[in-house]
Formats: C-alpha cells, structure tokens, sequence
C-alpha cells in the first residue's frame, strides 16, 4: 500500500560542545488530512522561510520554545505554521529575541524629553518592532 504520509524537512544552526557551528536537521511528517494541508502551503517554501514564520531560528531555541509550551518541537513548528496559514485573525503565539538594552534606552529616551530627536528615533524604532509582531 502506498504511503500519503509528506515530509518537510528544516534545517536549524546549533553550535556543538567545542563551539563549531553545525546543522540540525529537522523532519516533519503530515499525517491528517489538515497537516496535508498545511503541507501544501508549504512544501515550496525554504527552510529559512519556515524558520521566520515560526520565528525561531536555532535548534536550542526551537528546544526551549517546545519544552516552554510543553510540546514535541515538530508539534511545536506545525502549530506555529497552521496559526500562521489558518489562523490569521485569531492570537498567534510568537517567540521574540528581546534586546533589553535597547528597551531601556528606548524608555530612557522617551522619559527624558518627548520632543528630543532621540524620543522619536525611539518612537520609530517602537513602531518597527511592534510591526515584525503583528506579521
């Protein structure tokens, strides 16, 4: 009997015990008729575009974002993958790097003088992140 089982596979950087980058490499299976058609949205598509919809883009993130959701880290990039296709309108879980430093000096800015050129460069730079949010 023929398998309709699909596969995606996606590769991920990780560094090993000596430093020395590496390559992970991840395989998906589509089983259901749903997976098969997430399947279909994105068999075409690069792993370093699966990477930035699921917004993770190193093996040992991937490993702390699953076991932070408590899921298997194929469960964990097709969820992210059917809210990104299918679930549009609703909340969509993202894991973000923060750049504390940056937030700080960006709330430094604002607080000092909100008419400064500083404040609006923060401002803007505000606007721009909050924007990768929401796409």
């Amino acid at each position: 009997m023929k398998s309709t089982r699909k596969f995606k596979a996606i590769y991920f950087p990780q560094k090993n015990e000596d430093g020395i980058n590496i390559v992970k490499n991840i395989s998906i299976s589509f089983n259901t008729i749903e997976e098969k058609n997430l399947y279909k949205r994105i068999e075409k598509i690069s792993s370093t575009e699966i990477k930035h919809i699921v917004a993770i883009y190193s093996y040992n993130q991937l490993l702390k974002a699953a076991s932070d959701e408590n899921r298997k880290i194929t469960e964990f990039i097709k969820l992210r993958l059917k809210e990104h296709f299918f679930n549009r309108k609703s909340i969509i879980k993202k894991t973000i790097n923060v750049n504390k430093p940056k937030i700080k000096e960006w709330l430094k800015n604002l607080e000092t003088n909100n008419k400064s050129q500083d404040a609006e460069v923060a401002v803007s730079e505000i606007k721009k992140f909050l924007k990768q949010l929401i796409n």
